[in-house]
C-alpha cells in the first residue's frame, strides 16, 4: 500500500470517528491525519527498507500514554506562553506591512549573529531573484526559549502564532479570553478523541493569529521539507498569501535494492504548497510528478548563506598540504542493517577510504565532516567505531563552515547523493560520490558527479587523479 492509500484510510478512519462539532472540523482532520502518517513515515521509511507505511490504520490512529502526556504539555505550554505574552506588552508597535512565516528551518543555520545576518541576505536574495518581493519583516519558529536573536528585519520567535498575536491584537482581555476558551474547548474534546491533543497549538494559538492576517496578500509561507509530511497549520488556512518550501538538501532520491519503478514517492504530494525551491533539476524533475499544479525552481545549494562572495576553489586553496575531506551519513539506531545507510555500509565506507589512501599516500590528509550534532538517535556501534579511527581520520566539528572546509580540500568524497558534493562541485573542488557496495542502484553519473562503487573503483580512481595533474570527474 503507498502511503498515500495508507493516509487516506487514516483519514476516513478519523474522520468517522470524530463526532464533535467546531469550525474547520475537516481541515482539522487533516492536519491531525498528517501528524499521524508523519510519525508512521518516520517510524517506517527511517529503517531503509524501501516502505513507507506498514501499519494498519488503526494502529497508526493508536495514541500511547507517554504520546498524550506530551501533547497535552506542549499545548498546555504554548497557550501559557500565549497569555504571558499578549498580557505583558506594554506598547504595541504597528504591525508588518508584510511578514514572512518562517517554519522548520533546523537551528544549525540561526544560531548565531551572524547567521541570522546570513539567513536573512539569503531569504531576501532568493525570492528578489524570483522576482518576490520579500516581506518587511521575517518570524522564523524555533520551537525554542532559547538564542531569541534578530537582526535588522528577521526575529527568531520560539512561536508564530503566539508573536502575532501578542503584537497585533486589539484588546489584551478579549484576546486572553478567546486563548482561554478554546484552550477549555480543546481539552474537554481531547477527552472524547485524544488525537485531537496533536493540534493544542493550532487550535489555541495558530486559528486566531491567522484571523488577524488573512487578508494581508503580501505575506509569504515559506517551510522547509522537514514539514513536508505536515506543514505548518497555517498553509492550510484562507490567509491569502505565497506558499513556499525551500529543500535544503538534495539527496531525497530513494536509495534502493528495488528497481524505481518500485518505489513509492507518493508522499511527495503537496498540493498546499505553491513553489518549491530545489538545488538541481534532475531532484525537481521528480518533484513536478507529483505536484503538476506547483512551479519547482532550482536555484542551486541551498544551505540559507549566500554564496556570492566566496571564491572558487582554485582561487583559494594554498596550503601545500593534500586533504581529502570527506562527508557521511550518520546511521540511526531504528535503520535495518540491509539499508544503505546502515551502521555496516557506514563503516565500510569509512574503512574503505582509509585503507585506499593511507598505506598508498601517508601525506594525505583524511578529514570527516558530519551533518549535525551527534544525538540519542544515532547508531551507538557507529559512533564507537569513528572514535577507533582517530589516528587515521582528523575529525571536523559538526557546526564548522561546511564552505571554507571544501574549499580547503584537494578532493570531496561524499555518501550518495548527499547534498555536500554538489556545493563541492558548485566551487570546482574534485568530487565524488562512493559506495562501498555494488548492490544499490546507483548509476554511474548523478548530477554531473561520477559514482563509484565497490573498493576496486575507488582505487583506481584514486590513482588516476593522483597521479594526474587534472581529471575530468563529469
Amino acid at each position: 500500500m503507498t502511503f498515500k492509500e495508507q493516509k487516506e484510510r487514516v483519514r476516513s478512519r478519523i474522520e468517522s470517528e470524530f463526532r464533535t462539532e467546531f469550525h474547520n472540523k475537516l481541515v482539522f482532520i487533516d492536519l491531525i491525519t498528517e501528524k499521524l502518517m508523519a510519525r508512521e513515515f518516520n517510524q517506517t521509511f527511517y529503517r531503509g527498507e524501501g516502505l513507507t507505511t506498514d501499519n494498519t490504520s488503526q494502529s497508526i490512529i493508536r495514541f500511547d500514554f507517554k504520546s498524550m502526556i506530551q501533547a497535552l504539555t506542549k499545548g498546555l505550554g504554548i497557550s501559557a506562553y500565549t497569555l504571558i505574552q499578549v498580557l505583558q506588552l506594554r506598547i504595541k508597535p504597528k504591525p508588518s506591512e508584510s511578514l514572512g512565516w518562517v517554519y522548520a528551518v533546523p537551528n544549525q543555520f540561526f544560531s548565531t549573529r551572524n547567521q541570522i545576518a546570513d539567513l536573512e541576505k539569503f531569504l531576501d536574495a532568493t525570492l528578489k531573484d524570483k522576482n518576490i518581493k520579500p516581506p518587511t519583516r521575517y518570524f522564523i519558529q524555533s520551537g525554542s526559549l532559547k538564542n531569541l536573536l534578530e537582526s535588522e528585519k528577521l526575529e527568531i520567535v520560539f512561536h508564530i502564532g503566539s508573536k502575532i498575536l501578542s503584537l497585533e491584537n486589539q484588546s489584551k482581555l478579549r484576546c486572553s479570553f478567546e486563548i482561554i476558551k478554546r484552550t477549555s474547548f480543546w481539552l474537554k474534546t481531547s477527552i472524547r478523541h485524544p488525537v485531537f491533543l496533536l493540534i493544542g497549538s493550532e487550535y489555541i494559538v495558530d486559528v486566531p493569529a491567522i484571523e488577524l492576517r488573512k487578508n494581508r496578500k503580501k505575506d509569504l509561507l515559506i517551510t522547509t521539507q522537514s514539514q513536508l509530511l505536515a506543514p505548518a497549520y497555517v498553509f492550510k488556512s484562507p490567509i491569502r498569501a505565497r506558499r513556499i518550501m525551500y529543500w535544503y538538501s538534495n539527496n531525497s532520491v530513494q536509495i534502493s535494492k528495488q528497481k524505481k519503478e518500485q518505489l513509492d514517492y507518493s508522499y511527495l504530494i503537496q498540493p498546499q504548497i505553491s513553489e518549491h525551491f530545489v538545488w538541481s533539476s534532475s531532484w525537481g524533475k521528480i518533484l513536478e510528478e507529483h505536484n503538476r499544479d506547483s512551479q519547482v525552481t532550482p536555484i542551486g545549494p541551498i544551505i540559507f548563506k549566500d554564496l556570492s562572495g566566496y571564491s572558487r576553489h582554485t582561487e583559494t586553496k594554498l596550503e601545500k598540504t593534500k586533504k581529502v575531506t570527506i562527508f557521511d551519513v550518520t546511521p540511526k539506531k531504528i535503520v535495518s542493517r540491509d539499508s544503505f545507510y546502515s551502521d555496516k555500509e557506514m563503516q565500510k565506507f569509512i574503512l574503505d577510504i582509509v585503507e585506499s589512501i593511507k598505506p598508498r599516500y601517508p601525506e594525505v590528509l583524511i578529514r570527516l565532516k558530519p551533518k549535525r550534532e551527534y544525538s540519542s538517535q544515532d547508531s551507538v556501534t557507529y559512533r564507537d567505531f569513528l572514535k577507533s579511527q582517530t589516528s587515521n581520520i582528523e575529525m571536523l566539528m559538526w557546526d564548522c563552515s561546511i564552505v571554507n572546509e571544501i574549499l580547503n580540500s584537494d578532493l570531496v568524497i561524499c555518501v550518495p547523493f548527499s547534498s555536500p558534493a554538489l556545493i563541492s562541485k558548485h566551487f570546482g573542488v574534485p568530487t565524488v560520490f562512493y559506495s562501498p557496495s555494488v548492490d544499490f542502484h546507483l548509476g554511474q553519473i548523478n548530477e554531473g558527479i561520477l559514482v563509484l562503487q565497490g573498493l576496486g573503483e575507488l582505487q583506481l580512481f584514486l590513482k588516476k587523479f593522483w597521479e594526474s595533474d587534472s581529471l575530468n570527474l563529469e
